[in-house]
């Protein structure tokens, strides 16, 4: 695999030779990795042999120039496919209607924006049609659909939008408030950058010195809480009431914080302490910031609803980097993962 990594890794590299590497690039450079690697993964796992699979997966992707301009694809599509010019005109020039968006989304529509969502667009048809070779059939209510797609299924995540390509077709959306961490390490949600919360949430690693702390051990429990991203304003942590039960109190958080990053480092506290305390079953939050103390927001965390939502037991088979990880971005780090999870925990 190392070496199929490394080959895949200079062919991507040699695609993107000449170019003036800008920031968008750097990011479009690394899907295109992604996207190969899994391309090779899917077809191993099809059983085609593993140097076929390396030249078919190199061979999907042949020009980076199709990417950028968005036009040498266009201009194949149409010579043959009759249904297709209408869709064809939507993707060329600046006078394209902007597509719909979901009615959950708030659109916040910049050049930077727009040029992600273009090339996701590009990059989709261009997927498709040298992968596997099926017609653009039209484009409506944000995605464009393909019929009878038979590979297997790629993903994408650029800026907060994804796109996905499966057996139901191409679909691209927003992805109102999720948490985008670039290739260089930057972290934004909703295209604002993070604050030192949210940045600690992101580089948070997997609380494993703390698997399997008893809800009896005090002096474990406490340095637990601590060491979360909200650990410094815990003011209180008791464990008298029912059995299994777990009360925790913070106070004074900064008000400079965004609200946003405060309910991501919420979330992300108390799935770290049910992966690392199996007896705890419920934990009774409360909250109160800086510039209002008076002001107390309570929140109920049930194991079995947090479970719930990330298809997978908390507990100590997830505190590994590879598993952590995952359950970030695939879970945390998406918009309106965090959201829903307050609204159903929220007790005022």
């Amino acid at each position: 695999m190392g070496d199929t990594m490394n080959e895949l890794r200079m062919y991507v590299e040699h695609l993107f030779e000449g170019k003036v590497m800008t920031a968008e690039l750097i990011e479009l450079k690394e899907e295109i990795y992604g996207n190969l690697m899994a391309r090779y993964e899917d077809l191993v796992a099809s059983g085609i042999d593993a140097a076929q699979a390396l030249e078919e997966a190199k061979q999907s992707i042949s020009s980076v120039d199709e990417l950028l301009s968005g036009d040498g694809s266009q201009e194949a599509d149409s010579s043959n496919q009759s249904g297709a010019t209408s869709a064809d005109e939507d993707m060329k020039g600046p006078s394209a209607p902007v597509l719909p968006q979901p009615e959950t989304v708030t659109t916040k529509a910049s050049t930077t924006v727009k040029a992600h969502k273009k090339l996701l667009l590009v990059l989709a048809g261009v997927l498709l049609v040298v992968m596997i070779g099926i017609p653009l059939i039209g484009v409506a209510m944000g995605a464009i659909l393909f019929d009878n797609v038979t590979d297997g299924d790629i993903s994408v995540n650029h800026d907060g939008t994804s796109l996905s390509v499966g057996k139901q077709g191409v679909q691209i959306q927003d992805n109102d408030d999720a948490i985008v961490v670039s290739p260089d390490g930057t972290v934004r949600i909703d295209g604002d950058p993070a604050d030192d919360l949210l940045n600690m949430v992101v580089e948070a690693e997997p609380p494993n010195a703390y698997m399997g702390t008893s809800i009896s051990d005090s002096s474990t429990l406490s340095a637990l809480v601590s060491s979360l991203p909200l650990g410094e304003w815990s003011t209180q942590v008791d464990t008298s009431q029912e059995r299994g039960i777990l009360t925790l109190r913070y106070g004074s958080v900064l008000d400079a914080y965004d609200s946003e990053f405060i309910d991501a480092a919420l979330v992300y506290d108390a799935t770290a302490i049910f992966a690392c305390m199996p007896e705890v079953q419920q934990i009774q939050m409360s909250l109160s910031e800086s510039d209002e103390t008076a002001n107390v927001d309570r929140y109920d965390f049930s194991r079995a609803m947090l479970e719930e939502q990330y298809s997978q037991k908390l507990n100590g088979d997830v505190l590994n980097y590879d598993t952590w990880k995952a359950l970030k971005t695939e879970h945390l780090y998406q918009g309106g993962f965090v959201e829903g999870i307050l609204d159903a925990a929220d007790r005022d």
